[in-house]
């Protein structure tokens, strides 16, 4: 029985996936149980603790027995086993001086009522799946092989990679319209669907690109008009509304229950390469500067929708979950909470923010739209773009972003010759617009670039082409209304 694995809630044309969990080992006492807690019922129906609230697809317990050492927390993996619903598996409330028969036996009569329910919930619901396979996933992309190498794939690849230029092409075009006519938007939009971090240093993720699409308009439902066309284009994504009701009663970071012995999910639990949309489009301008806490700076593509704050205060739990969001965007780390300490994990989000003005949340890049007529017929426009990616051409774009995405890219020497000269000429003519981190933005956005053409390494008309862009980005963040550049 085959069946995959992660931490993620997939978009309508994605793979079907379940969640792997492995718990860090935490050596802490758990909480002493009251009497009254003691004798609290049980809940038939388990909480199957998927991330993202909502979720009701099929959960399963995979028993993993050998070279478990190499899973790690949020990988994306691809089981094969034996899958078992034998009822002894579930827990039972026994007599005194019987005992119980648990899936979790290493616990015992030393468990409590929540721990065994957390632990052995009916095999009914949540199956046991006895792995005899398992494979790590490169990627979730459902219309490539899961190994890339072979030369089945390595040759559908090639003729892939033959018809970039007309994919690109034609990509960028649709993401225009989607764009309200902005091309340049778009592409940077399509820049950010191939982003990725490849490496870390010191406390640096290397390859984020978090993006803000400012000027979205407000009343018109266009983020989430917009979430539907990403959500066909990406394998893993999800749509985040930041609502006051939402940042101040979603878990948005994971937090250990000691009770039931085990970590309870939270929406930044996602494996890589997810897209997170965050929508902030109803956000009122000055409503949540009285915090003092809100200059902030993983391949799931998370979209935070900001156009859905309303006026109002932050709580605690909000205030708390806006930094944590920060966190992600700025150092793509997610803070696990254990009560007693946090403990930081990496993590390797695209965070797409939709905002009307600048985002709450620091970024690695705003690009303001600027369409060259008022958004008229947004219902009729997206219809017509989902309309055409349809059949073949679908399945060629979801491959021209995996593939371009997961290339080998270099920096050549004499580019990084070029490269130096040119920050040292615009230092000079610019200093305050041309710092290390500019350096390091427009580094990203060549890398990026050259991916989305195909080209494994930088040349000197990619380069002119990223510097021209950042030109114009910079200039209309530039000329934004000092309301909207809020910081």
């Amino acid at each position: 029985v085959p069946t995959n694995a992660t931490a993620t809630s997939e978009g309508l044309n994605s793979s079907s996936e379940t969640a792997v969990t492995s718990e860090p080992e935490n050596t802490e006492a758990k909480r002493t149980r009251t009497e009254d807690e003691a004798g609290a019922s049980v809940s038939p129906i388990p909480d199957l603790n998927f991330p993202l609230p909502g979720e009701t697809g099929p959960a399963c317990l995979v028993k993993v027995y050998q070279n478990s050492e190499n899973l790690k927390l949020n990988d994306v993996v691809e089981f094969v086993g034996v899958l078992s619903i034998d009822p002894a598996l579930a827990t039972f409330n026994t007599a005194a001086g019987e005992t119980a028969t648990s899936a979790y036996e290493d616990g015992g009569d030393m468990m409590d009522v929540e721990e065994q329910a957390a632990h052995s919930p009916p095999p009914s619901l949540v199956p046991r799946l006895h792995a005899v396979l398992m494979y790590k996933l490169v990627h979730t992309n459902p219309g490539l092989p899961v190994d890339l190498t072979t030369p089945t794939a390595l040759s559908a690849i090639s003729t892939l990679m033959s018809e970039v230029t007309q994919i690109r092409l034609q990509l960028c075009s649709l993401l225009s319209e989607a764009l309200l006519g902005d091309s340049l938007a778009a592409e940077y939009l399509l820049l950010h669907l191939i982003s990725s971090v490849y490496g870390r240093r010191d406390v640096v993720a290397l390859g984020k690109f978090s993006l803000n699409i400012s000027g979205c308009p407000r009343e018109s439902g266009y983020p989430q008009l917009l979430y539907r066309l990403l959500q066909d284009l990406a394998t893993k994504s999800h749509y985040l509304p930041l609502t006051l009701a939402n940042m101040n009663t979603l878990r948005i970071t994971p937090k250990k229950d000691y009770t039931a012995n085990r970590l309870l999910s939270g929406v930044l639990q996602l494996s890589e390469r997810t897209l997170l949309v965050l929508d902030e489009t109803q956000l009122e301008p000055g409503q949540l500067q009285t915090t003092g806490v809100l200059q902030l700076s993983e391949r799931t593509l998370l979209v935070l929708d900001e156009t859905q704050l309303e006026p109002g205060q932050l709580q605690t739990t909000g205030v708390l979950n806006v930094q944590a969001l920060g966190t992600a965007v700025q150092w793509q780390k997610v803070d696990y909470d254990f009560d007693f300490h946090k403990t930081e994990f990496p993590c390797n989000l695209r965070m797409l923010l939709l905002s009307e003005g600048k985002s709450l949340i620091q970024t690695d890049c705003q690009v303001p739209l600027q369409p060259p007529s008022p958004a008229q017929h947004l219902e009729t426009i997206f219809h017509r773009v989902q309309a055409s990616l349809t059949g073949e051409y679908l399945n060629k774009v979801r491959s021209y972003l995996t593939v371009t995405e997961l290339m080998e890219y270099t920096l050549p020497e004499n580019m990084q010759k070029v490269i130096e000269e040119d920050f040292v000429q615009m230092r000079s003519a610019d200093p305050k617009n041309m710092t290390a981190e500019d350096l390091h933005s427009l580094l990203v956005v060549a890398r990026l670039l050259a991916l989305s053409i195909g080209q494994a390494s930088l040349s000197p008309e990619v380069w002119d082409r990223a510097k021209q862009m950042e030109v114009e980005r910079k200039a209309r963040v530039k000329a934004q209304p000092q309301a909207q550049a809020r910081s």
